[in-house]
């Protein structure tokens, strides 16, 4: 089944908007595994999308790691998932 560049489209969107509505020190925090693994499933359609664009263009995936005290923690920052969601935004093309 082909890729809805619409509706990926949306789906970066909503990352954005729910990041965008996170208070400065809140950026600073890790995200939950779950959160980034959704980002990673975002990307990856994205790629899936449009496949013609060169491959060091895309942001890379979101690793995930579990903490010492067993909580499962992504690599990255908050600040860092929004700019790899306006990234993958720039990248796709407005559907037509």
């Amino acid at each position: 089944m082909a890729v809805d560049l619409g509706q990926v489209r949306g789906l970066a969107q909503a990352f954005l908007d729910s990041l965008d509505n996170l208070e400065a020190k809140e950026r600073e925090q890790q995200p939950s595994a779950p959160f980034g693994e959704n980002f990673n499933n975002v990307l990856q359609l994205a790629k899936e999308a449009e496949p013609t664009i060169d491959a060091r263009m895309w942001p890379k995936s979101v690793e995930t790691y579990e903490s010492a005290v067993g909580r499962k923690l992504t690599r990255s920052h908050y600040v860092e998932l929004a700019t790899y969601a306006r990234q993958v935004l720039a990248l796709l093309p407005m559907p037509m």
